[in-house]
């Protein structure tokens, strides 16, 4: 008997951005490594976890425009938050400071969750029947699979929680038949998976050695012990529990931003006619440079970064320079914190 096309889907679904990807099986076809993506090969086609409170989402928000942000973490508990991720008092005031909307919309992270998981599944789905039409197939005509990744520090509380958002984001429900199957593997297992193939041959790796994953994202740094069981078949196995700190991209940004208002406050004491937006977009331009940037680059003797300020009206005021030390200095407040949490 002849096997149907099956259609694995993988949804990273991100604190900061999100990314989909597929596997199509045909028929009889057992083993495929032929994975595409369709958002999050590239950073800039990561679609950002962000849900306009106007009802726009992801890369359709505009900017200035008042949105939803973090809403990931509104499915832990506040206490789960707490024991779940490391945090300083600055990282968890910024989280709750995001998170508040959430509660003064009078919205749960479920409801907010949801919402985003349908608009991004709406925007995959089309992509994907374009796709299947082109080997004239539609999605009805096809076995469908859902897998999700999840932080490895989740309690079985947090992942209930997801997975009443996925329900009622209503992903699962494809046309006149049962629901799609729904699995989930942990993220740092899902980049081991993803990751070793190619680096199995440069580093010998073996069946039976055990690995440390750093899964460093846009809002957490999870990191987590796997024993090779297999690299024939690619499976591993947990041998220590992960640990979780909020860390990740959204956190460098955040330290570099508050050096570079400082730096404008210090520079511009009187800086009441400053073009703000002018600003915020001097400091988008900074973060693209910097995070594309070496660090070893940044301490050689002369490398720094301008800004240019400007009044409203479009008249220039005085250049704000940031040395490499400087930025070294405010991102590795971050940095520090995961090698810290690898040596834990």
């Amino acid at each position: 008997m002849t096997t149907p096309y099956r259609l694995s889907i993988g949804i990273d679904f991100g604190v900061c951005t999100s990314g989909v990807s597929y596997c199509l099986l045909g028929p009889n076809e057992a083993v495929s490594s032929a994975v595409e993506i369709l958002f999050g090969n590239k950073r800039k086609n990561l679609v950002p976890s962000a849900l306009g409170v106007n009802g726009n989402w992801g890369n359709d928000i505009a900017a200035g425009e008042d949105k939803f942000t973090l809403f990931k973490l509104q499915l832990l508990h506040a206490d789960d938050l707490l024991q779940s991720y490391r945090q300083t008092p600055e990282q968890l005031a910024f989280v709750r400071d995001a998170l508040g909307k959430i509660e003064i919309a009078s919205k749960t992270g479920v409801d907010v969750v949801a919402e985003y998981l349908r608009r991004l599944w709406a925007s995959a789905a089309d992509s994907l029947s374009r796709i299947l039409r082109r080997k004239g197939l539609s999605l009805s005509d096809v076995d469908v699979r859902f897998v999700f990744g999840i932080p490895a520090v989740w309690r079985v509380g947090t992942r209930s929680r997801m997975e009443e958002a996925i329900q009622h984001s209503g992903l699962l429900e494809l046309g006149d038949r049962p629901p799609a199957p729904l699995d989930f593997i942990a993220e740092p297992e899902a980049a081991a998976i993803a990751t070793f193939p190619r680096l199995a041959p440069s580093y010998n790796l073996q069946d039976g050695q055990t690995i440390v994953i750093c899964d460093c994202g846009g809002g957490t740094v999870d990191v987590i012990s796997y024993k090779i069981t297999s690299l024939e078949t690619l499976t591993v196995r947990e041998i220590v529990s992960g640990e979780g700190q909020l860390l990740g991209d959204m956190f460098m940004k955040s330290a570099l931003v508050a050096l570079i208002k400082s730096r404008v406050q210090e520079d511009y004491r009187d800086n009441a006619d400053l073009d703000l937006a002018d600003l915020d977009n001097e400091i988008e331009a900074a973060w693209a440079r910097v995070s594309r940037i070496q660090g070893n680059t940044m301490r050689r003797a002369g490398w720094c970064h301008r800004l240019d300020i400007t009044y409203v009206g479009g008249r220039l005021g005085r250049q704000v320079v940031l040395s490499g030390r400087d930025v070294l200095r405010a991102l590795n407040t971050c940095t520090d914190s995961i090698v810290r949490l690898l040596r834990t």
